[in-house]
């Protein structure tokens, strides 16, 4: 990964905007943004993805709110019932390599895995696939770890196939 820009916008109190990233990393691409309010003000975020089909009628939008990736330790939950796919995409913050450990909790144990996150990069780890020993059918617990407060963000997203739309869900 790379750093993509910095964008300054002033909000007045309990004001919002819409902030359009494509510019900077792209079509097609995925990142992370980093948001940070002056002085003590907060500042509430949330993700909306829009897939478009070709004639760039919306054909489906997610959302998510973010979070404040102010930990070492990040942890999650996956749930493998109706057959979701289950992706922890782990993003790194800074300028150097970061490594990270994953732990996945389930009822019969927990296991651990190491990955190297290059600067600015990230993984994309697919928790439903064999390897990672979460069955279907199953519920648990996640956590990413790191050395430094606040270098990596964690986010899990479940999804489910459907065969009448172009995207994953």
């Amino acid at each position: 990964g790379e750093f993509a820009g910095v964008e300054n916008v002033t909000l007045g109190a309990r004001g919002q905007v819409h902030i359009n990233v494509e510019h900077m990393i792209g079509k097609q691409n995925s990142g992370v943004v980093k948001i940070t309010g002056q002085g003590s003000n907060r500042v509430i975020a949330h993700n909306l993805s829009y897939y478009r089909e070709d004639n760039k009628r919306v054909y489906v939008v997610t959302a998510t709110q973010s979070s404040e990736p102010n930990r070492a330790r990040i942890a999650g939950t996956f749930n493998r019932f109706l057959n979701m796919s289950n992706w922890l995409r782990v993003t790194n913050l800074t300028s150097k390599t970061r490594d990270v450990t994953l732990k996945v909790h389930t009822a019969s144990g927990s296991n651990s895995y190491d990955y190297e996150i290059p600067a600015y990069g990230g993984i994309d780890v697919p928790l439903h696939e064999d390897g990672y020993g979460i069955s279907k059918n199953t519920l648990g617990m996640f956590e990413v770890i790191n050395d430094e407060p606040g270098a990596i963000f964690a986010q899990a997203y479940r999804m489910k196939h459907a065969d009448n739309v172009p995207y994953d869900f």
